[in-house]
């Protein structure tokens, strides 16, 4: 059987936006083209409809609608369960045990991670 489709595709992160939460599990938004402010779940924002995805042109109906439908969305969500997981322990470290958990490899992912985001803001501006 087929996985469905996700079509909410975040172009930041969700666990990322979950950083940055109040007690009531939202966030607090100024929508600018309104110019009002309103509260909203972090799955509910910074996302478009199939962003990933790259529809078929002038192909057969039995391919369906996108070319590798998903694919990209779900290497997004491998790394960022990655980075998740990562950040969350090092904002749980204490000082001493912070060079233990710095390690090569969890260098790499944040800089993915840091790196990622830039580009995120940078496509915003």
């Amino acid at each position: 059987m087929n996985k469905p489709i996700t079509e909410k595709q975040h172009f930041v992160p969700v666990f990322y936006l979950n950083r940055f939460i109040g007690h009531n599990k939202k966030l607090c938004v100024y929508d600018r083209k309104h110019k009002r402010f309103f509260e909203s779940s972090p799955k509910d924002l910074c996302y478009e409809k199939m962003l990933y995805e790259t529809a078929w042109v002038n192909a057969s109906e039995q391919l369906g609608g996108y070319v590798l439908i998903n694919q990209l969305e779900k290497e997004f969500a491998t790394a960022e369960g990655l980075y998740s997981t990562i950040t969350q322990e090092i904002l749980n470290c204490s000082d001493d045990e912070l060079l233990v958990k710095y390690t090569t490899e969890n260098r790499k992912i944040l800089l993915e991670l840091t790196v990622n985001l830039a580009l995120m803001l940078s496509a915003l501006l």
